[in-house]
């Protein structure tokens, strides 16, 4: 019963918050490619609806034809900016990642080779070897964190727009949620 409590020594956070560790320990700068590009992420999902929301609301109320075009022209100019932006960032994003796993591989490289020969059998240390062919798996969970960062912000854009259209839409989109959950639980 020992062992077994021993294999489960560390949870899947502390885990998580290694993998982050090592990471910015291999290249620092990949942090700072990646903030980037997770508020260029939000910012093009709201760009949509601010410019829907203002389109929308000058149909319902002025009509302004000319008005309607410089906003679908706004909408067009500043997609396509926020795109030809995050284009660019990502090159450098990748560039980064690149020298991150070579700096990753020679890291786990360097502490294989400062230890001995016998420890080297052990079937943890066979583990962490495999580990340093399969560094990737240290951008898999980089990028799953960066995406459950991008949900958040998100989700707080999304409810602090709805609250500026209306409370009321708020608290159907509420109520449609719960029903949703209560029909699928029967």
């Amino acid at each position: 019963m020992k062992q077994k409590k021993n294999e489960n020594k560390f949870s899947l956070f502390s885990n998580v918050l290694y993998c982050l560790r090592f990471l910015y320990k291999a290249n620092k700068t990949i942090y700072f490619t990646r903030i980037p590009l997770i508020l260029i992420d939000c910012v093009s999902n709201f760009i949509s609806i601010i410019f829907l929301r203002f389109i929308l609301n000058e149909i319902s109320t002025n009509r302004n034809v000319k008005l309607i075009i410089y906003y679908i022209a706004g909408i067009v100019a500043s997609i396509f900016a926020v795109q030809v932006l995050k284009l660019s960032i990502t090159l450098i994003d990748k560039k980064q990642s690149d020298k991150a796993l070579h700096k990753m591989k020679l890291l786990l490289g360097e502490s294989v080779m400062k230890m001995k020969y016998s420890d080297l059998e052990s079937p943890r240390i066979k583990n962490y070897i495999q580990m340093a062919e399969y560094s990737n798996t240290f951008f898999d969970v980089f990028g799953h964190c960066t995406a459950i960062v991008m949900a958040f912000i998100n989700m707080l854009g999304l409810v602090a727009i709805i609250m500026t259209i209306s409370p009321l839409v708020f608290i159907l989109i509420g109520l449609v949620v719960i029903i949703r959950v209560a029909r699928e639980k029967k």
